[in-house]
């Protein structure tokens, strides 16, 4: 009985490690998959490891992973970390690793604004141009003109601010999620 005791404790925890390393596989793959390629090439070449030249995305996430290299750009250059902005409500969302999916298979992103901005930011100054706005418009199948634009842009500065970025992705997720509601209950 006593043996079968310890064994039974030894698997649990074997499991637990097992669960442990794996989940912190799935979050080291999340921190590089989140990243663009000009920022996992701006990381790597920061850290001086070598990149084959023309290497695509899914290379460079490769040598990151293996490289082990976001913990350690990071840890190296904490100064660079893009912190989270605060959004509506005085709330903060959090890094990486928050709130990734939204409300469940199918359904868009929390954190669109997150994922999106920095993508979208080509010259990485914080804030969008009409020209990168109009880049997601491309990417969408539509176009961002002046006067959608100026909708956005709602202290007429000529720049789509994060603040204002982040109102903007909320009401086009929460018009995909009540679009998605539709289409379940139909």
């Amino acid at each position: 009985m006593r043996g079968r005791i310890v064994g039974m404790s030894i698997m649990l925890l074997l499991a637990t490690a097992l669960t442990a390393s794996g989940a912190a596989d799935a979050a080291a793959q999340k921190a590089v998959r989140m990243r663009t390629k000009r920022q996992l090439t701006q990381i790597l070449s920061d850290l001086a490891i070598e990149v084959p030249e023309g290497a695509d995305i899914y290379a460079l996430r490769e040598i990151a992973l293996k490289q082990d290299a976001i913990p350690k750009w990071e840890s190296k250059f904490p100064e660079k970390i893009k912190r989270p902005t605060p959004t509506s409500g005085g709330q903060r969302r959090g890094g990486a690793g928050a709130g990734a999916a939204g409300g469940g298979r199918g359904s868009p992103p929390d954190n669109m604004a997150e994922m999106l901005f920095p993508m979208l930011d080509k010259n990485n100054d914080g804030k969008l141009s009409q020209q990168e706005m109009s880049e997601m418009g491309k990417m969408a199948g539509g176009g961002y003109g002046p006067r959608e634009f100026a909708h956005i842009d709602k202290n007429r500065d000529g720049f789509v601010d994060r603040p204002e970025a982040d109102k903007f992705f909320a009401q086009m997720a929460a018009m995909m999620k009540q679009n998605m509601r539709g289409k379940d209950e139909v």
